[in-house]
């Protein structure tokens, strides 16, 4: 089993030819379990992830790219451009994925940073490197809870021999005796039977044993491992690959890379001390490396959690 291919840095149109096998975001190791009554939906999801790239490279990047040279060359507006955070994906293609790559032990990041539920506070953009507010200090515990991505390897890995008796098998089997099988359109899976759960499953676990076998390799992914930057500069988990992540943790990995996709506000602006431009980027570069995963669980985390299921890494 592989991990899906790595897509180009420079934003192409998604393959059509594999659209009936696939999903957009989907992994050519899942086609025997592929939707083959979803081709509709399949081809929506196709056609609004080609509209938004077409978007992106044809007004996003170069957008972007006005506004970071203006914050550069600190032109008329740099201050609005670093106020908004500046443009996360234009400074990626300046300093190159390297510059924003930290190396880390996976058992080591297992504090996760969560915004506040929607409508109860501003919500920092996607776009921007910068973030404001209180999501660092909002963080989860990826080794607690049901049916957190920790929880569901070692549920998968230790009834690799009667995957029928693990949970994950009984909450799709479930899902499909309701007549709600698990479907995703981006993915173009459709759990619409018991052999395509258990089939499901086997891949699953067989991208486990691959891990096991040859480490993690990250060219084998869509995109890479995500992380942030909180106000005291510790690395917290932050959204893409948590799967990926705790097979990772599961077989106690020494070391993956992970992408910092933001840094808080505080730490930038105590990192730069009053320096912009280039000068600011080659001060947070090279604080970047200094930055360690955060152990200690927030004041404000998810409530109740410490009396939720704790997952115990095997021996």
């Amino acid at each position: 089993m592989r991990f899906p291919l790595q897509q180009s840095s420079h934003i192409q149109h998604p393959d059509t030819t594999n659209i009936q096998r696939v999903g957009v975001n989907g992994d050519r190791a899942f086609a025997a379990v592929a939707a083959s009554g979803m081709q509709a939906r399949l081809y929506l999801a196709l056609l609004v992830e080609r509209f938004r790239r077409f978007n992106q490279n044809t007004f996003g990047l170069p957008f972007g790219e006005s506004c970071l040279q203006a914050w550069l060359r600190q032109w008329p507006g740099a201050a609005q451009v670093e106020r908004f955070g500046l443009p996360r994906h234009n400074l990626e293609r300046r300093l190159g994925g390297d510059a924003l790559t930290l190396w880390v032990r996976p058992r080591d990041l297992v504090q996760d940073a969560n915004h506040a539920p929607r409508g109860q506070g501003h919500r920092p953009s996607s776009m921007a490197l910068i973030w404001d507010g209180d999501w660092d200090l909002r963080r989860s515990d990826l080794r607690y809870g049901v049916g957190t991505e920790l929880s569901e390897v070692q549920d998968i890995v230790t009834h690799r021999d009667r995957l029928q008796d693990s949970q994950v098998y009984r909450r799709f089997l479930r899902a499909l005796q309701e007549g709600r099988p698990h479907r995703s359109h981006r993915q173009g899976i459709s759990l619409d039977s018991v052999p395509r759960i258990r089939t499901y499953l086997e891949i699953y676990l067989g991208f486990v044993d691959d891990m096991a076998a040859d480490g993690y390799q990250p060219e084998r992914a869509t995109d890479p491992i995500g992380v942030v930057i909180s106000r005291q500069g510790h690395v917290l988990k932050y959204r893409n690959g948590r799967h990926r992540l705790a097979m990772t943790q599961w077989l106690d990995l020494p070391s993956i890379p992970v992408r910092v996709m933001h840094v808080h506000r505080l730490w930038w602006n105590r990192v730069a001390d009053g320096a912009t431009g280039q000068a600011a980027l080659d001060r947070v570069c090279a604080a970047l490396s200094q930055c360690q995963p955060q152990w200690v669980p927030a004041a404000s985390g998810a409530p109740g959690q410490s009396a939720q299921p704790y997952v115990q890494w095997p021996e």
